[in-house]
């Protein structure tokens, strides 16, 4: 498992026990790939599937430089981990929001972002985890097509979208694998969308 670190100006020492690649949006730190300063953690989630997406690890660990504001127990975690899920949360702290509204923050465009992801549809609740830290699989990853991946990287930094993305990236990877809960990708042509099939997915 590879380590996804969204790094701003935050100590990530503690990265020099795990397997990281340091994403660096703040001052010069030796080691790091240096990204300019737009769009938040998503941004930086974003910019490694796109240029990773044919050599991801099986599985990869998104988190923010600072993993611990969200996830206090993050190595305990870490290190009680037996198997990797194809999804779960790395944050302590599982909220509910609608796809048209955030209870958390009115001004978020949940509603056209959730119109650009899967057309018009009826308002639905659904969880997301506080600081957009989770594990997922390659094949999850991979069951969405590269240019969709592309199409939010180029968009994330308009109308506070790592915000609303923040809320959205369970139900974006459910809906790439098909789940029956969550509606189809409207960005996917039909040729590549894949079968369901059995996943590990943390409830």
């Amino acid at each position: 498992m590879r380590i996804v670190v969204a790094r701003y100006k935050e100590d990530v020492s503690w990265c020099n026990a795990y397997p990281c690649i340091i994403y660096n949006k703040g001052d010069p730190l030796d080691g790091s790939i240096p990204l300019p300063n737009i769009g938040r953690e998503a941004h930086t989630y974003l910019y490694h599937i796109v240029n990773a997406y044919d050599t991801l690890d099986d599985y990869t660990l998104f988190v923010q430089g600072n993993p611990f504001d969200h996830c206090p127990d993050f190595h305990e975690r870490l290190q009680s981990m037996t198997e990797s899920p194809d999804f779960a949360f790395f944050t302590n702290q599982i909220l509910m929001t609608s796809s048209h509204e955030c209870p958390y923050d009115y001004t978020l465009q949940m509603a056209e972002f959730s119109t650009t992801l899967f057309g018009d549809m009826p308002a639905r609740s659904f969880r997301f985890g506080a600081g957009a830290q989770f594990v997922v699989s390659r094949r999850v990853l991979q069951s969405i097509p590269k240019y969709v991946y592309e199409y939010l990287l180029d968009r994330i930094d308009a109308h506070r979208g790592a915000w609303v993305i923040e809320r959205f990236w369970e139900q974006l990877f459910l809906a790439g694998i098909g789940d029956p809960s969550v509606p189809p990708l409207r960005l996917v042509k039909d040729a590549d969308r894949v079968p369901r099939s059995q996943y590990n997915w943390t409830s």
